[in-house]
């Protein structure tokens, strides 16, 4: 039984800083209430840098006035985007590092949040999979450094729905979780 309260309150606290990425970076170049200015470079179409009137630095490249193609977001109090940019916003592959650097999301962006990549917490846990409204959401592969590897379905930021939970030991529970609590087995 403290087995599984530990697993519980050590699932839970994994994945606690990943909120933080929940409504995107704050990136979002297209912003009219904004106000934006060119620091140096061509901010039309070319290279440049902007600053927005949020602290928001973006440095790369630009086309019709907007980033566009490859580049780096600079968001104080929240971290730092390296990789492509469509329209002013993270759209394809990309690096985000929040801030202190020990948390970090690669993979692939779109409409400004995480879609699907490898998340690495500065505790150790690393997430691998899909995720919805920048949260671990759908399928997806959990590391602990403790050796624990689970296999399965995440919903909003939590270890819940079917999956598999492997033991260094070579124990395993197998069927539907809970807030990262096993609660059954798959019925046959």
């Amino acid at each position: 039984m403290s087995r599984i309260v530990l697993i519980a309150f050590i699932s839970t606290l994994a994945f606690i800083p990943v909120n933080v990425f929940a409504v995107g970076c704050g990136c979002k170049a297209l912003r009219p209430e904004l106000k934006t200015e060119c620091l140096e470079g061509n901010c039309k179409n070319g290279e440049g840098v902007m600053k927005r009137s949020d602290g928001v630095e973006y440095r790369g490249e630009f086309k019709d006035g907007a980033p566009n193609g490859k580049g780096k977001f600079i968001n104080p109090g929240k971290g730092v985007y390296e990789g492509e940019v469509k329209n002013g916003i993270k759209e394809g592959r990309g690096t985000f590092t929040f801030n202190g650097g020990t948390t970090k999301f690669s993979g692939r962006f779109k409409d400004d949040e995480m879609h699907k990549g490898v998340l690495t917490m500065g505790n150790g846990v690393v997430y691998e999979g899909e995720f919805e409204n920048g949260a671990p959401h759908g399928k997806g592969i959990v590391k602990f450094p403790d050796g624990r590897k689970y296999i399965g379905e995440m919903t909003n930021n939590s270890i819940s729905g079917q999956g598999v939970m492997e033991y260094p030991d070579g124990k395993k529970e197998e069927g539907r979780f809970s807030n990262g609590r096993f609660m059954s087995k798959m019925s046959q």
